[in-house]
């Protein structure tokens, strides 16, 4: 399903990583809630930790003690090919789209003999030909993280896919654990369209809605938000991650934006102005006069005033009063009328 890499709208990825823990049920859960709160896309992680990992691979943070190290974790935290294909199904029953990171070839090779064909390159990745490789080969699409890479890396991975005509979209990313708002770099985004005139997103680090909105406002093509339903301390990404309810306002904020974004032509004001003619008469006024006046009076400019609503006549009504006789008393709580003056 290559057609998401071509979407109009900006795309909510809820990233769940691996806050379900193994569990196939927790896994389930969150896709039926990234789905209620507004997301588009819904991400897991695809590790086969023999074909990724060593025993010698160190935490990042303080980890549970149930997990000797990263291997382990990836491990004990990893699903089956028969799990996957039941994610993947009822993800598409949910009706959002699924999506996954891939950390191995072995991956890649998994995920697309179950139909997936748009993969999710993480930051660290980023340097994995054999994977981007193996993509390119299936002809499938890639969505690229560039959280710990140089301009000149990204220059040139950039060359390298176009001279493969390569299907990808590059993601603004700063892999640090919450990233501070001075190093979201969000400028990178209008500077990487550009440069490389190519379909730009960003992932998010920062663990809350700031430069996620303000990432929306620059027509980017993917967000990525790595969403939790509680914060535990067995999960790495706590500090970095959103709730489900900042996820729904984030989803919000994006529909509204685009609502705004299509109606931005000058010549709404006036269409607008048409919609709202009834309360133009509710809130604007009409001539009236100062003080109640008797039959025979003659008008002048200094007996005028101007009261709601305004639906009577105007100034510009004022060479058709001025100097003429009531032809009956009035009240200065009623609207002045061309039929209230002699001819």
């Amino acid at each position: 399903m290559n057609i998401i890499l071509k979407t109009k709208q900006a795309q909510i990825i809820a990233e769940c990583g691996l806050s379900h823990g193994g569990s196939l049920s927790k896994a389930k859960n969150f896709i039926k809630l990234a789905k209620k709160n507004g997301a588009d896309i819904v991400k897991f992680q695809t590790h086969i930790a023999e074909k990724e990992s060593t025993y010698d691979e160190k935490f990042r943070v303080k980890m549970s003690k149930k997990f000797k190290n990263r291997f382990d974790y990836w491990k004990k935290t990893s699903f089956s090919k028969s799990q996957w294909k039941e994610l993947i199904l009822f993800a598409k029953k949910k009706k959002i789209f699924f999506l996954s990171s891939v950390f191995s070839v072995e991956a890649v090779a998994l995920l697309f003999s179950l139909g997936q064909r748009v993969f999710k390159i993480g930051s660290g990745e980023f340097f994995s030909k054999d994977i981007l490789d193996k993509i390119i080969q299936l002809n499938g699409s890639m969505i690229i993280s560039t959280g710990m890479s140089t301009n000149n890396e990204i220059k040139n991975l950039i060359k390298y896919l176009k001279s493969k005509k390569a299907k990808f979209v590059i993601m603004q990313c700063t892999s640090s654990y919450p990233c501070d708002f001075s190093n979201v770099n969000l400028h990178m985004i209008d500077y990487f369209k550009k440069k490389y005139k190519c379909l730009v997103g960003y992932s998010d680090h920062s663990g809350n809605l700031m430069a996620p909105i303000l990432a929306l406002t620059k027509n980017i093509s993917f967000l990525e938000c790595h969403v939790q339903e509680k914060v535990t301390l067995s999960n790495p990404d706590s500090s970095s991650s959103i709730s489900f309810k900042e996820l729904n306002f984030l989803s919000k904020f994006k529909e509204n934006f685009y609502i705004s974004k299509k109606n931005s032509k000058i010549d709404q004001k006036d269409d607008v102005a048409k919609l709202l003619f009834k309360n133009r008469i509710l809130f604007s006024k009409s001539l009236t006069l100062k003080e109640n006046k008797k039959k025979g009076e003659i008008i002048t400019f200094a007996n005028l005033t101007m009261k709601k609503p305004g639906n009577g006549l105007k100034l510009n009504n004022l060479k058709e009063i001025l100097g003429k006789k009531l032809k009956k008393d009035k009240s200065n709580l009623r609207l002045l009328k061309l039929t209230d003056f002699e001819k």
